[in-house]
């Protein structure tokens, strides 16, 4: 039986990549692999990115599971459609304050307007945090630009 996404039509995997800029590219998220429901992240820690503790603050996490989970629902999606996340859970299970953090996802169901994704993230072998997220399918708008809003008179 041909499970639903199967029949979905996806981007190239560069179309997909070229859609994780902006604060992903800030924060330093990479993609390794992506696809058919999948995703592995990355994000090697930097002083930056560590709390007051000198561990790896849990935005960062949660934005490299948002991400992760993103990237596996993007793979799905034709160019037309966006999926913003409508919900998440986080569990906080460990830390790790310097090298590499990998984010693994999955998306659990493919729906026509939700989806639901799980990403665990680790360091080396320890699983540091664990997420549960949702999305909704929406049609894409055209980029906002962004030096036109910021000259315009108010």
């Amino acid at each position: 039986m041909k499970r639903r996404h199967d029949a979905v039509q996806t981007g190239s995997v560069d179309s997909i990549k070229g859609r994780m800029k902006g604060f992903n590219k800030l924060v330093g998220v990479q993609i390794e692999s992506m696809g058919e429901g999948r995703a592995v992240l990355y994000l090697d820690l930097l002083p930056e990115h560590l709390n007051s503790a000198h561990i790896a603050h849990g935005g960062v996490l949660a934005t490299l599971l948002d991400s992760a989970c993103g990237a596996a629902v993007f793979s799905l999606l034709p160019e037309q459609k966006f999926a913003p996340t409508t919900n998440m859970s986080i569990a906080f299970l460990n830390s790790a304050g310097e090298g590499r953090i990998t984010a693994k996802s999955r998306v659990l169901k493919h729906g026509n307007k939700l989806l639901h994704c799980e990403a665990e993230v680790f360091h080396e072998d320890l699983l540091l945090a664990k997420a549960q997220t949702s999305f909704t399918v929406v049609e894409r708008r055209e980029p906002l630009n962004i030096e036109s809003t910021q000259n315009a008179e108010v």
